[in-house]
């Protein structure tokens, strides 16, 4: 028999980690008032089953005292639900026994005699919310007016997927995972039991994969013990969990934070050649990351990570923010649903750390290339005295080459400008079409000293092309086509009741066929 049902609590001061829940049952039993219909829902494995099979003896027994809600696991009642084989307790799995029929046969029908020999006639219906919906309607009236020595049990992991109907009928109780604390426990009490030595280490490492649920916990523990033949260890583990540590997860963060795709790429190819599960991988660092949140926030860091590992997270604080953790916590977690369809297993992971790293360093060096050609001061050349009565031909002359002495543009035309301005439209149409697209829709408004104030169709033009690095490719090709550094340009939306009149007839538009516009 498996360990999860040889180790299955059989009273409820055995059930762990649903104290909240255990108590108010506990309550209603000595009180010798049960509600007549529970809900019980929460993850798998966790203790729903075992807490209505608990609390079907409990109601039933025999021997148990008056201000004792345990049952007493000794008497006929509590030995035949033990075995299985108690005809007064029904268990009904509603992903086999989905259709009105079945709850017509196997519950209504049978609620209206009496329980043989026991005091109440209890019903376990496990993985409710399989019923169809005719199901559901057939189980209301019972559900809400049951017999007085009937008693409904209901559990689901997926509780909304009950119809409020059946739900509004039922006292709820929602179960909560267990901890890693009380998991590490119980395992450790089920190997002493079973005369096997396992490690901290390893129990540790079972209870933060089983992810809450106890039975998963158990199972795990029990092919730990199969696959070690004795003593479990950490080496013997490699056999059935993958072989990831936290340091090669501290490591390739490390190596996010400090933007270094090299030395990821190369850990990540370390990682993959030595057999380590990616999906796995990556399943830690997105964990680690979360720890990095909780502990920027709460200085709360759990009892499960090693001493290096805790000297770490200490050490990363402050050399990233968490703005920058939730954003590559979300990218890691995108890539990682990948990996199961790539190619190549590490592909994604790879792709991430391009992204991460190399955009972000180009994008990092474009800025800062930005901002010394914006203060960058145009060298002083040495000016040759004009011929009397003729003009000095330059070879390579600007548009303005006639005007560009200075900073002041306010003696430059309103036609001037534009030619200007249309040229370095020009000369960014390779490198940004869209941005081009929208500075074909403006017009030079206004000229002063040292800016030009350029009118643009909508706020959302305006927006794009005063983004930071958009303003700062404009302004230096306009620069270089009108010969005069340092010029600034403003946009302002252009107040046209024509433009207006066309956009309201798009928004209508857009409204007749159920969108919008963005």
């Amino acid at each position: 028999m498996a360990l999860y049902h040889t180790h299955r609590p059989q009273t409820f001061d055995s059930i762990i980690g649903q104290h909240h829940i255990i108590h108010t049952i506990q309550n209603q039993v000595i009180g010798g008032h049960p509600a007549h219909a529970y809900l019980f829902s929460g993850p798998r494995g966790i203790g729903k089953t075992t807490t209505a099979r608990v609390l079907a003896k409990a109601v039933n027994c025999v021997n148990k005292n008056d201000t004792e809600a345990n049952p007493c696991n000794n008497c006929v009642s509590c030995n035949e639900i033990n075995a299985g084989m108690s005809i007064d307790v029904i268990e009904i799995d509603a992903a086999s026994h989905t259709g009105v029929d079945n709850v017509r046969e196997n519950i209504i029908d049978n609620a209206k005699f009496k329980p043989a020999t026991s005091r109440y006639k209890v019903f376990i219906i496990d993985e409710v919310h399989m019923l169809s919906l005719s199901a559901f309607n057939a189980l209301l009236k019972i559900l809400e007016e049951p017999p007085g020595h009937v008693l409904f049990i209901l559990a689901t992991t997926e509780l909304h997927k009950l119809p409020q109907t059946i739900q509004s009928r039922c006292q709820r109780f929602a179960f909560s995972r267990v901890s890693e604390a009380t998991i590490i426990d119980t395992l450790r009490g089920i190997a002493k039991a079973e005369n096997v030595a396992v490690d901290d280490s390893v129990l540790k490492r079972v209870a933060g994969k089983s992810e809450g649920c106890v039975r998963d916990a158990v199972s795990l523990l029990e092919q730990l013990i199969a696959a070690a033949g004795g003593a479990v260890t950490d080496e013997s583990v490699s056999m059935v969990l993958p072989p990831s540590t936290s340091e090669e997860v501290t490591a390739l963060l490390q190596s996010l934070f400090q933007k270094n795709a090299a030395a990821c790429l190369s850990l990540i190819q370390r990682v993959s050649t030595e057999g380590i599960d990616i999906a796995i991988f990556c399943d830690e660092a997105i964990t680690m990351l979360r720890t990095l949140l909780i502990y920027a926030y709460q200085k709360n860091i759990s009892s499960e990570h090693d001493p290096r590992t805790i000297d770490w997270i200490e050490s990363t604080q402050g050399s990233v923010s968490p703005i920058e953790l939730v954003r590559l916590a979300d990218m890691l977690s995108s890539r990682r649903g990948q990996v199961g369809t790539a190619p190549l297993a590490q592909l994604p992971l790879e792709l991430l750390v391009i992204e991460w790293c190399d955009s972000q360093e180009a994008r990092n060096e474009k800025e800062n290339q930005g901002e010394e050609m914006l203060h960058r001061k145009p060298p002083i050349e040495a000016v040759e005295p004009r011929p009397t009565g003729a003009k000095a031909s330059s070879p390579h002359p600007t548009i303005l080459d006639q005007k560009n002495t200075g900073h002041s543009i306010s003696s430059f035309s309103e036609a001037d400008v534009r030619k200007a301005f249309d040229a370095a439209i020009l000369a960014i149409e390779k490198e940004s079409p869209s941005l081009v697209y929208i500075l074909k829709s403006c017009r030079v408004e206004q000229v002063n000293n040292t800016s030009i104030t350029v009118a643009v169709l909508s706020e959302f033009h305006r927006d794009r092309l005063a983004d930071k690095r958009c303003k700062k490719q404009l302004q230096e090709s306009f620069s270089d086509s009108l010969g005069t550094p340092g010029i600034e340009l403003d946009f302002v939306v252009e107040k046209s009741e024509r433009e207006v009149e066309r956009i309201n007839e798009i928004t209508h538009l857009a409204a007749a066929f159920g969108g919008e516009v963005l």
